[in-house]
């Protein structure tokens, strides 16, 4: 799964995702859209639920 961040929104949406047949595009189809972006909260509330925090990335800087 490919996944759009917006800082400015603070948000974050499902793009992509591949299965194993073929790579699926989230943009121009709402229901899919929708579908994946469900899918993508569960998923992060399931890993925060787990104990996992989010951690800024550093760069290499």
């Amino acid at each position: 799964m490919e996944i759009v961040i917006d800082l400015g929104a603070k948000q974050a949406r499902a793009a992509t995702f591949q299965d194993s047949m073929m790579f699926h595009r989230a943009e121009g189809n709402p229901a899919l859209q929708g579908e994946l972006n469900r899918f993508l909260n569960q998923w992060l509330t399931n890993i925060e639920n787990q104990g996992f925090r989010p951690e800024r990335a550093s760069h290499g800087r």
